[in-house]
């Protein structure tokens, strides 16, 4: 869906530190290089979010922990989405531990997963 897509964009601009109040300055060529990021109308500004990091190696089985959890989390707390972003990498030794694994887990160096209010999850994966 569109919207989900500009969450997807949103939760890779909030990943990646970019500061969502940085917009174009006029017809200025170096503040169009720099930031062209904004946020699509109609928005809404939030009085909370929550940004988490965690490094480390995580199996595939813990990535599906870690998305069931956060799936409790935002309808305990009444939240609208939450979003997960994973990376691959290809010398995990873990990546072919199951079929069911694999389909989330594999053919990506990349995923994101917005999960809404409703239940339903969106998968964006990056190209090979």
């Amino acid at each position: 869906e569109e919207a989900l897509l500009s969450v997807h964009e949103w939760l890779g601009a909030v990943v990646c530190g970019v500061d969502s109040k940085c917009s174009r300055a006029g017809n200025d060529a170096r503040g169009a290089f720099i930031s062209s990021y904004h946020c699509p109308e109609p928005s809404t500004q939030v009085s909370r979010l929550f940004v988490a990091d965690w490094r480390g190696f995580f199996t595939p089985t813990c990535a599906i922990e870690l998305l069931s959890l956060l799936r409790q989390h935002m309808v305990q707390e009444g939240l609208p989405f939450f979003g997960l972003v994973l990376h691959r990498f290809d010398s995990d030794p873990t990546r072919m531990s199951s079929n069911s694994q694999n389909l989330l887990l594999s053919h990506s160096s990349e995923l994101s997963i917005i999960c809404t209010q409703d239940g339903r999850f969106c998968l964006f994966k990056s190209p090979k």
